[in-house]
């Protein structure tokens, strides 16, 4: 039942079917991952972090566990964490789909853009594709100003996931051929309707991607902040992406990243508190601020 409310993209109706599942087979190591998998979409990086560390079985028996864990030190910023477990995956599971997504996609967002692009590449010879590395072979490709190659990239992503509506938006936004101004209403009226009942925060993106391709910066992060709402927690994506690069510096965009600085420290403080906080993870990390200056010096 978890599961079939998951592919719905209900939200609540899935963790509520996983955790029901866990409650009746305190074993059930994959409705419990499947119920972090969701809490971390929620912004519940406690939450998600705790259930992923409680495994009852072998752990390596979980799929993409691994890849889940490494993502939750990174959203909370327990970045020298996440870099070994992502770098572990990668290395180790080639066949992996999600690492050959994550750990380019961990370099990407803290800004290390060369490192990120030669991960890309040697990603895209496992036979893994999948739209979000096209995607982010795009954003790579606008940061490097090849306009071209972005166009190609995004339009890869559009046929490896045609259904996807930020896909489809990236591919016209981005394609040879500038959308047009009619073309923008509608797709941005029909954006506005579809995200009325959708929970999902990343579904917020479009939105943003959308409002500044028609010259709405205000909308654009007024759509970002309802992303950071629903649970968003990514700052360093938002920071790195040239997707947004027309609202980046702006005070409403920083304050967007200050809430959710916010949110995140007050769910690390959650984990540097209990009792089931890895030790590792009690060493002293970067400041926010510390870890912007790196960025800064890599940019």
């Amino acid at each position: 039942l978890g599961y079939a409310h998951d592919c719905l993209g209900d939200i609540s109706g899935a963790i509520a079917g996983y955790e029901h599942a866990v409650s009746l087979d305190p074993g059930d190591d994959a409705s419990r991952a499947s119920a972090a998998y969701l809490y971390q979409e929620q912004g519940r990086l406690a939450d998600a972090l705790r259930a992923n560390l409680d495994m009852h079985g072998d752990p390596e028996r979980v799929r993409f566990r691994d890849v889940q864990v490494a993502r939750e030190y990174e959203l909370l910023g327990f970045d020298a964490a996440a870099e070994v477990g992502f770098r572990h995956v990668f290395e180790l599971t080639p066949d992996n789909v999600f690492s050959n997504i994550a750990w380019p996609a961990f370099l990407f967002a803290h800004g290390r853009f060369d490192e990120a692009r030669a991960a890309v590449v040697q990603a895209r010879t496992r036979g893994t594709p999948r739209a979000e590395l096209a995607q982010l072979d795009g954003e790579l490709a606008l940061r490097r100003n090849d306009r071209v190659g972005a166009a190609n990239a995004f339009a890869e992503a559009h046929a490896l996931r045609p259904d996807s509506r930020l896909e489809t938006t990236l591919a016209a936004v981005y394609g040879p051929a500038p959308a047009s101004a009619g073309w923008l209403r509608q797709r941005t009226a029909d954006t506005r309707s579809s995200l009325v009942d959708d929970p999902w925060p990343a579904s917020r993106l479009e939105l943003a991607v959308l409002l500044q391709a028609a010259g709405d910066k205000r909308g654009a992060i007024a759509a970002l902040s309802d992303a950071v709402e629903k649970g968003w927690r990514d700052a360093g994506y938002l920071r790195a992406s040239p997707l947004f690069s027309s609202i980046a510096g702006d005070p409403a965009f920083e304050a967007v990243l200050a809430a959710i600085g916010r949110r995140v420290a007050a769910e690390r403080e959650r984990v540097l508190s209990a009792p089931w906080c890895p030790a590792a993870l009690k060493v002293r990390q970067p400041t926010e601020a510390e870890r912007q200056r790196g960025r800064d010096l890599r940019m």
